[in-house]
């Protein structure tokens, strides 16, 4: 009789540990979504910086790097006649570009002379005058002289075989100024540019993962 009624009782508290189990266990699993992907949150939207462009002054004597456009040959040129150059480097003020490159600049032949006798080579000389920025004109100054090649040792051994004759027979070379030919130049003058202007950068990091740096 005390062991059934032992059997009863031991059978009366397993039932109630069960329910105790179950009912803690069920709003635990009610809270867990598995496999539910979390709704993405769009980052705000923020307007990037806009490029703007202010006013400046390219101060005189600010260095150039110019091309000539065309071959050149003292045989062709004439004094007095204009070159046809350009900017062959970006001219930068403050970090953004001031005059371009590729715009359009320009020279004088100041002297010519083409070979001659008794090994006389040619000559070029030529004299910045301008570049045109914005539709406007401004002095900029410069100087190249290209010579040809002399035939000394030719004119000598003509000269020694053939007299005199043999030297006015000999000439030198015509002076030659090959396209794309670099040419140091500076403004003479100040220069009113319109350069581009960027205001700071609008961070665009959301702001949970922003690091104060202060």
């Amino acid at each position: 009789m005390k062991s059934r009624t032992r059997f009863n009782c031991y059978r009366i508290l397993i039932a109630a540990c069960s329910i105790d189990i179950v009912s803690f266990a069920a709003p635990c699993a009610a809270q867990v979504n598995i496999g539910v992907p979390a709704t993405p949150v769009a980052p705000e939207n923020k307007p990037l910086p806009v490029e703007q462009f202010i006013d400046a002054i390219l101060p005189a004597k600010t260095e150039l790097l110019l091309q000539t456009t065309t071959s050149l040959n003292s045989s062709t040129l004439a004094v007095g006649q204009k070159v046809t150059l350009k900017i062959s480097y970006d001219v930068n003020l403050d970090g953004a570009v001031a005059i371009p490159r590729g715009t359009p600049a320009f020279a004088r032949v100041t002297a010519v002379s083409g070979k001659g006798m008794f090994g006389k080579a040619g000559l070029i000389k030529l004299d910045m005058v301008s570049l045109d920025l914005n539709g406007h004109s401004y002095a900029i100054s410069g100087h190249l002289e290209q010579n040809g090649a002399t035939n000394l040792k030719r004119m000598s051994t003509a000269v020694a075989v053939a007299g005199p004759l043999g030297g006015m027979l000999t000439s030198g070379s015509d002076a030659l100024l090959d396209t794309d030919r670099t040419i140091i130049g500076f403004t003479e003058e100040a220069i009113p540019v319109r350069v581009a202007h960027k205001p700071p950068e609008v961070d665009q990091t959301p702001e949970l993962f922003r690091v104060d740096s202060s």
